[in-house]
This record gives structure tokens, C-alpha cells and sequence, in this order.
């Protein structure tokens, strides 16, 4: 049973994300055991994969045969994040199942070197080049280039993940691609009702630049600075670029 303070989310409509996975936590039972009793919730964003795979022994030989056939590092990677992350999709299924698919989920981003590209972000987005779970999210930025990725990823069909958003303007071109993802399906007559979508917010990465500068102007303003300074820490709301 999930823990009273996730059990209350849950309720109010809200979903938590864990932020990383390691390879052990997959083949030692722990994201499952973790998942069964309510330590954790049902979806994964694993921003921190490549940290989960450095200095694990195991992962090095599996990788060994990868390097042998001459594939570069990032094809490495990219073959063990997809393995690391169905891996997940399949221990989260039973949750998006039973909530019908409004959790449990695990997303997969797509390279980052890619973000400037459209081109290249289209045929390479990492779901698309094997086995698909349905609860899987594949991540694009959402960079000028990413945008028509997005839409175009929407249309096909695939659930996304949508990252990189640090304005209004922004968010507000994500969701036209992604309803006009889905008005392309809608003329083709094809279904719609199984694609999801999140827009990811990057709050954290704001505060955590502006929050040492709000701290600088607390230490060294007088009360009334000090304490609308120290007020604002962690709540700087995200502006409406012009």
C-alpha cells in the first residue's frame, strides 16, 4: 500500500517522479519491492541513468561485447539505457494497468546532442528502434528545433516527454504541438486515446541560480530586503517571456 504522504497525493490528483535508476535496483528486486510497498510511486524520470551505470562491474561486461563489434560510446549507452529502461517500464506496468495509464511510467530522452537538430531527433528518438512499452515516455526538449519533433512524435503515435520548458511562451508552443499532434491523427482517423503526455517544468534548475543570489541579497540588505529575499527562496514563479 503506498505510504500516507503518497497515498494523499494520489488523491489530490498528483503524481512524484523519481529522479534516477541503477542497474541493481532492476536486477536485485528493489524498484519493484519499492513500488509494491508505497516507498515509492509509479513513474520514473530518469535524468540520473548515467550516473546509475558508472563503476558497476556488471554493466562493464555487458558493454564488453558492444565494444568489440566497434560500436562508440554513446551507442553503448544507448543500448543499455533502453535495456535499463524497459526493464523499469515492465516492473511499473501493473500500476499503469490498474490506473489506466494514468501511472506508471519511465521516460527515455533522447540523446542531448540531438536538441539542435529536428532531423536527427525524428529518426533516432530512442523508443522508435525497439520494442515499445506502452508506458513508456520518450523525453525531447523543447528547443526551437524539438518543437516540430515533438508534434511529428505526437502524430506518430508516441507518448512524450517534454523537457527543457523555462517559459510560459515556451509551454504554450509545446501544447500546440502536441494538440496539433493529435488533430494529424484525428484526420487520419487514427486513435488517440492511448498517447500521453508531460510537460516538464525545469523549477528546480532555476532556483537553484537564483537562490544563492537571493541568499547574497539577504545577508546583505536590511530586514525588509532580508526578508523578501529570503521569502522567495525555492518560489520563483516563471515569467512570461515577452
Amino acid at each position: 500500500m503506498p505510504t500516507p504522504a503518497i497515498a494523499a497525493l494520489s488523491a489530490a490528483g498528483q503524481s512524484i517522479w523519481l529522479d534516477f535508476i541503477r542497474r541493481d535496483l532492476l536486477t536485485g528486486g528493489e524498484l519493484a519491492r519499492m513500488v509494491a510497498d508505497g516507498r515509492i510511486p509509479a513513474d520514473l524520470e530518469p535524468d540520473h541513468l548515467r550516473e546509475g551505470h558508472r563503476g558497476v562491474p556488471r554493466l562493464r561486461r555487458r558493454a564488453h561485447p558492444a565494444r568489440a563489434r566497434g560500436q562508440d560510446a554513446h551507442a553503448i549507452f544507448d543500448a543499455l539505457a533502453i535495456a535499463d529502461i524497459q526493464g523499469a517500464c515492465d516492473v511499473f506496468a501493473p500500476c499503469f494497468e490498474r490506473t489506466h495509464g494514468a501511472d506508471g511510467f519511465a521516460s527515455i530522452e533522447v540523446s542531448p546532442l540531438l536538441a539542435r537538430s529536428t532531423d536527427e531527433t525524428l529518426p533516432r528518438r530512442a523508443a522508435s528502434r525497439s520494442r515499445r512499452p506502452p508506458n513508456v515516455l520518450v523525453k525531447i526538449p523543447a528547443t526551437a528545433e524539438g518543437v516540430p519533433a515533438i508534434r511529428a512524435a505526437i502524430a506518430e503515435g508516441i507518448s512524450i516527454n517534454v523537457t527543457l520548458i523555462f517559459s510560459v511562451t515556451v509551454y504554450e508552443q509545446v501544447v500546440e504541438a502536441y494538440l496539433s499532434g493529435l488533430e494529424a491523427r484525428v484526420a487520419r482517423g487514427q486513435d488517440v486515446k492511448d498517447i500521453a503526455s508531460v510537460a516538464s517544468f525545469f523549477v528546480s534548475r532555476v532556483d537553484s541560480l537564483v537562490d544563492p543570489m537571493l541568499e547574497a541579497r539577504a545577508a546583505a540588505g536590511n530586514a525588509a530586503v532580508s526578508g523578501a529575499a529570503r521569502a522567495l527562496l525555492g518560489e520563483i514563479p516563471c515569467p512570461r517571456a515577452p
